[in-house]
């Protein structure tokens, strides 16, 4: 709601969607999160190689636990919102 005022609109409705994003693999996973995380994208190239695979492996382990079959299903939450002027 915060960010809608500062835009000059006032929310209307706002509702919790849940969504899933799936990977074939981790592989799958890590590349669209290197691609969307700016954090992620700054931070990789000012790493060793050793400490890239370190983090890597330290991300694959905190997801396993949403591992179906060979690849991932996360689950999120989207936010739906209606405004007006």
């Amino acid at each position: 709601e915060e960010v809608l005022g500062r835009a000059g609109l006032e929310p209307q409705t706002v509702e919790e969607i849940p969504v899933e994003w799936r990977y074939p693999d981790f592989e799958g996973y890590w590349r669209s999160a290197v691609a969307v995380n700016g954090g992620l994208t700054r931070l990789l190239p000012t790493l060793s190689e050793r400490e890239r695979a370190d983090l890597a492996a330290e991300v694959r382990g905190a997801i396993e636990r949403f591992r179906a079959g060979d690849g991932y299903r996360l689950p999120g939450l989207a936010l739906g919102v209606a405004a007006s002027r």
